[in-house]
């Protein structure tokens, strides 16, 4: 599971290059939680509502990207993940990722975060594609 994250946060490093203001953007709803062999319990595009908290989180943020419900109509999807943590002190903490996928299966944007409420994991997430997208070539 650490090895899934480092990959992601390096992967944060990538741009928004092929990403276009205005893009319809899909974000996929809730299933079931699952977990891992290791009994790490992950929602990986599932699981609670961290679909919907990043939607909001986007719309305030003024991310500039069109949110869709109707995945035909995309010209992105965006995957994420939520996995809940126990912390030192013994407090949970929440480390998300997402990914922004283009229609050949590209992953064009990353990023990851760790805070201690989905809310704030959606927040971060929604800053740093806002900023990749002002900072692309």
């Amino acid at each position: 599971m650490r090895y899934i994250l480092a990959v992601m946060a390096f992967l944060t490093i990538g741009t928004a290059s092929a990403q276009k203001p205005g893009s319809k953007v899909y974000i996929p709803p809730a299933e079931p939680e699952k977990t891992l062999e290791d009994g790490t319990k992950v929602a990986t595009t599932s699981g609670g509502t961290f679909d919907q908290t990043l939607q909001a989180e986007f719309m305030k943020e003024g991310v500039p990207i069109t949110l869709t419900v109707d995945r035909n109509e995309a010209d992105y999807k965006m995957n994420w993940g939520l996995a809940p943590e126990t912390h030192y002190g013994n407090f949970e903490v929440y480390t998300a990722t997402a990914s922004l996928v283009d229609k050949t299966n590209q992953v064009i944007w990353s990023g990851v975060v760790t805070k201690r409420t989905q809310a704030a994991c959606a927040d971060a997430l929604a800053k740093q594609l806002k900023n990749a997208m002002k900072h692309k070539k």
